[in-house]
């Protein structure tokens, strides 16, 4: 409790509290009750007590980055993305998903998550779950690029949660990488007789 001291006949004060709401509260509201007590006696308790209901808005600003591993990719060669998903908060971001349908001439996509140590099979939608505010996650995509790949390599990433977005601008990230074929082309001649 906080000791007021001694309050003069007619006096008030006036006391501000704040802190931050915890960026886990999941909606619902806020309760927050305050008492005044006195060793003088009170002729009326029933004005002591006051209660102040706050609804709790959650919001969360998710967001993906894209990134392509060259400037251009080369047929029967492996190729990779490298993706962000953020959260600028200044709430918890929940059930994040990303989606990311890779083009089909790349194939036998793969995916890590602890920076290319390690790899599994990727498909999309990619459950991220929760992204507290203010914590981002990296994630790279690889595979191997069809031989008869050719034109533009066009590939779109999309971010989303179940918790209100203030900013569905950077939700969406594109990369786009020209196809530039290449052959080690080779002739080897020989005389007869020799």
């Amino acid at each position: 409790p906080y000791s007021m001291g001694t309050l003069a006949a007619g006096e008030s004060r006036s006391i501000v509290i704040r802190g931050l709401v915890d960026p886990s509260a999941d909606g619902g509201i806020l309760v927050n009750s305050a008492t005044v007590t006195s060793d003088t006696p009170d002729p009326d308790t029933g004005n002591n007590t006051d209660q102040a209901d706050t609804e709790i808005l959650v919001s969360a600003d998710v967001s993906v980055s894209k990134s392509a591993g060259a400037h251009t990719a080369v047929p029967g060669q492996a190729f990779h993305y490298t993706l962000a998903v953020a959260n600028a908060g200044p709430s918890d971001a929940r059930d994040v998903t990303l989606v990311d349908a890779l083009p089909a001439s790349v194939l036998n996509p793969q995916f890590s998550t602890d920076g290319g140590a390690t790899y599994r099979p990727w498909s999309s939608p990619y459950q991220v779950g929760l992204l507290q505010a203010g914590e981002r996650r990296d994630i790279v995509i690889r595979g191997m690029l069809s031989a008869s790949a050719s034109g533009l390599l066009v590939n779109t990433a999309v971010a989303s949660s179940i918790t209100p977005d203030s900013n569905l601008a950077n939700n969406t990230d594109s990369a786009q990488t020209p196809i530039l074929p290449s052959a080690d082309l080779s002739i080897v001649k020989t005389a007869s007789p020799s």
